[in-house]
């Protein structure tokens, strides 16, 4: 869930050179004044690129290594030539912390003419707002939000994400239940539009696997201690406990069963909503026999591709990296699209974005996938993860989940990784 909140747990507590990245690209950050949204520009032949990311608050330390990947993408891409012969512009504005601040962002976005917005990064915000940027014929690519609400959201097909739904994790945490080797699990649940439909699908995927769930238990945010520890007492009996809740909640939820079984090895799994602070300073009053016993699991939310990091600290050396990637495909993407559409306009290259992600002749950059479109090949860009793989409704339909557990210091410890 990368949800309004979520941007913090996922601060891990989440220029030019001549080394062929190309020059910066020149960029204009936009004021968030919020103006009536316009209708849309006539295809003029240039590719305007917004980013809507978290620039300030919290946010930031993804916000700006999401900007700092997209200036990196375009002057890539520039440096090439452009997409259709003509350079990529490039507008970014700052989704703040809250509602009110996307909506002036993505309004100013629509008054610069933007085709396509790199954003919204929280789930919440995108379910708030996609209505909007459709209205504003503005294709949209989020790097990460996850929500399992945007699986069938009715976008009219300008709507995709890099970023692998979280009915894709519903399985992955089902797959690290089974490798535990027990065959029933006790299943707490936030009680919301997130965590019920989460649930359900956690659920599935266990059934699949014949692994019963003993007990069925949903919480609220709101539950009071005393509320918690009656909840958690319906699963201290479980050989497996699965957690599925928001950074705060979830981690109450944790902190009541390790406490109520300081005795015990039952294995606790989280979602990745529970990554990083606050959830980790909640687990930190524990000792490292009852972190073992947590695992966490989340999209993988940082590359080990060194000439890609390499090239994006010549943009940011401060950048953290986090979801760098997914925004990197994100304008790649839209780039080969319009491509191959001939065309910037946003229906035109949504129509295209599959094509260009899911078969062919595989490459990895913007340049070689260019120049197969030149030559006339169907092409499938798989960007510097080498994994990219995104299903016609576009929605990746596959993911790689980082497995880790919890230290007293509130960092994390890499346990291997879960392909779906």
């Amino acid at each position: 869930m990368v949800a309004a909140a979520c941007t913090t747990a996922l601060i891990l507590s989440a220029c030019s050179s001549g080394d062929g990245t190309g020059a910066t690209p020149d960029t204009t950050v936009v004021s968030t004044v919020a103006v009536p949204p316009s209708t849309a520009a006539p295809d003029d032949g240039v590719l305007r690129i917004g980013v809507l990311a978290p620039l300030t608050g919290d946010g930031a330390t993804l916000g700006l290594s999401l900007q700092a990947t997209v200036e990196l993408a375009v002057a890539q891409i520039n440096e090439t030539g452009g997409v259709n012969g003509r350079p990529v512009q490039l507008q970014v504005a700052d989704e703040g912390a809250d509602i009110a601040t996307a909506t002036s962002g993505v309004d100013e976005l629509a008054r610069a003419d933007v085709d396509a917005i790199i954003g919204p990064t929280s789930s919440t915000v995108t379910l708030s707002l996609l209505d909007t940027i459709r209205r504003d014929h503005i294709l949209s690519c989020s790097p990460t939000a996850t929500a399992m609400s945007l699986d069938n959201f009715p976008d009219d097909g300008l709507f995709f994400r890099t970023a692998p739904s979280d009915s894709l994790q519903a399985e992955a945490i089902a797959r690290a239940i089974d490798q535990t080797g027990r065959s029933s699990v006790g299943l707490l649940y936030v009680d919301d539009a997130y965590g019920r439909p989460f649930a359900d699908r956690v659920r599935q995927a266990l059934a699949n696997r014949s692994i019963t769930v003993t007990a069925n238990v949903p919480f609220l945010a709101t539950d009071s201690s005393v509320d918690t520890q009656a909840k958690v007492a319906n699963v201290l009996g479980a050989p497996v406990i699965a957690v599925i809740g928001a950074a705060d909640s979830g981690s109450r939820v944790v902190a009541a069963i390790l406490e109520a079984t300081p005795e015990l090895d039952t294995p606790i799994i989280v979602n990745d909503a529970m990554r990083g602070r606050p959830a980790a300073d909640t687990f930190a009053q524990f000792p490292d026999a009852a972190l073992e016993r947590i695992t966490g699991i989340a999209p993988r939310a940082l590359t080990d591709n060194e000439d890609f990091l390499s090239a994006l600290a010549t943009v940011d050396p401060d950048a953290s990296g986090l979801f760098a990637v997914n925004a990197f495909d994100c304008v790649n993407l839209i780039a080969l699209a319009a491509d191959a559409a001939e065309s910037t306009d946003a229906q035109q290259i949504a129509s295209r974005i599959p094509n260009v992600a899911t078969s062919g002749t595989r490459c990895l950059t913007y340049a070689d996938c260019a120049a197969g479109l030149v030559a006339d090949r169907n092409i499938d860009y798989d960007g510097p993860s080498g994994l990219l793989q995104l299903a016609f409704d576009g929605d990746p339909n596959r993911g790689v989940y980082d497995v880790f557990h919890y230290t007293a210091d509130g960092s994390e410890l890499p346990d291997g990784r879960i392909n779906v």
